[in-house]
């Protein structure tokens, strides 16, 4: 089965983020050298490596349904995640989550006035551990995101030649879907774009490695057990 756009879980609001899968392979040390003239599996070991070890990055960008703008790190990060009218702030810090909404998102999400009413526009707190809300860790922790964008098929290709991706040259890999991943030619191979078709159109961007602009902690956030 070709590389495809992968659904991942995002919790309470049982909505998805939807990064392209690419082959899986075992991580190698060499970050720092280009990938050009590279196979497509050695290309995707190097970059998954990249991935896993950057300190931070930051996505933007969105793949049908959903925009993020989302800043990641080792041991958490946040930002915001919209999907049909709907949108939240999420912040991961300490093992803790904390979302915070307006009355409609919450009503879209949870189709409970009393309970859109009650929670809008405050933070609210969990445990990582919660099961409602455990998989928006996957969003702002570096490793977690980066391991589900490699996680699972094979059959990547190597486009010919190099594209320009926000000003950076990139080799361009792509699936028999037209599903694409756009791979830094020199320097880290880190991830820089990845672009879905048919249901899951659109392209999400990854820019800021190493100092990307992590959000501060909430402060008088309802707990939740």
């Amino acid at each position: 089965m070709s590389p495809r756009i992968r659904n991942l879980a995002w919790g309470v609001a049982a909505l998805m983020v939807v990064p392209l899968a690419t082959a899986a392979h075992a991580p190698t040390s060499s970050t720092n050298s280009t990938i050009q003239g590279k196979s497509a599996n050695q290309i995707v070991a190097a970059t998954e490596s990249a991935m896993v070890h950057v300190k931070s990055f930051h996505i933007e960008g969105t793949i049908s349904p959903l925009t993020l703008n989302l800043s990641l790190s080792a041991k958490g990060g946040g930002g915001s995640i919209s999907e049909s009218g709907a949108t939240l702030e999420i912040v991961v810090a300490n093992k803790t989550i904390y979302i915070k909404a307006d009355e409609k998102s919450w009503l879209k999400l949870t189709h409970e006035a009393n309970v859109a009413k009650a929670v809008a526009n405050k933070w609210i707190k969990a445990p990582a551990s919660n099961s409602d809300f455990a998989d928006f860790a996957d969003l702002t922790i570096s490793k977690d995101f980066a391991s589900q964008i490699f996680q699972g098929d094979t059959g990547l290709k190597v486009v010919p030649g190099t594209k320009q991706v926000n000003g950076s040259a990139a080799v361009e890999l792509t699936d028999s879907e037209g599903d694409a991943l756009y791979v830094a030619a020199s320097g880290a191979p880190y991830v820089l774009r990845i672009t879905g078709t048919g249901s899951s159109a659109g392209s999400l961007n990854f820019s800021d490695f190493g100092d990307a602009p992590i959000p501060a902690v909430p402060t008088n956030a309802i707990s939740l057990p």
